[in-house]
């Protein structure tokens, strides 16, 4: 989850959605809980699919391969 106080990011958090939603700063403007993608999942971006090959969410980073027909 990542909190924000208008265009500026508050806190990120990552956990189980009831705890996050305890967790959620009073200041904060706005919040986004997301859902981070599995290894064979596929992503859409710009109308491009590609599929997780690899994740590693503690530094945030993924490896994406495009996906043929």
């Amino acid at each position: 989850m990542q909190s924000y106080q208008d265009r500026v990011l508050v806190q990120a958090l990552q956990g189980e959605v009831g705890e996050l939603v305890k967790a959620m700063p009073a200041n904060a403007t706005h919040h986004v809980i997301g859902l981070m993608p599995t290894q064979g999942s596929e992503i859409t971006i710009n109308g491009i699919v590609w599929v997780v090959e690899r994740i590693h969410s503690v530094r945030g980073w993924m490896r994406l391969r495009l996906k043929r027909p």
